[in-house]
């Protein structure tokens, strides 16, 4: 599986490498889509991209609260006298 990402990663970087611009994912589809769909391809990959980015973010927090935020509960009911 490794070998998969290792090619991958290698291929994206001769892309980066051949069309260094800002915009890296939007400007690759359409500069390598066929010219019909080319603007179509980047505009579905550009919205891919930010519900990606959304979606991560989200997970991040929600994972840190759940970690965090668990173990300050826990830590805080052991620490409370039961009568």
């Amino acid at each position: 599986m490794s070998a998969i990402y290792i090619c991958v990663a290698v291929s994206l970087g001769e892309i980066a490498s051949r069309y260094p611009v800002s915009g890296g994912l939007y400007y690759w589809s359409h500069r390598l889509s066929p010219p019909k769909i080319a603007s179509l391809v980047s505009y579905i990959v550009g919205w891919i991209a930010v519900v990606g980015n959304i979606t991560v973010t989200l997970s991040v927090n929600f994972a840190y609260v759940y970690r965090f935020d668990h173990a300050r509960l826990k830590l805080a009911n052991q620490s409370e006298p039961h009568s």
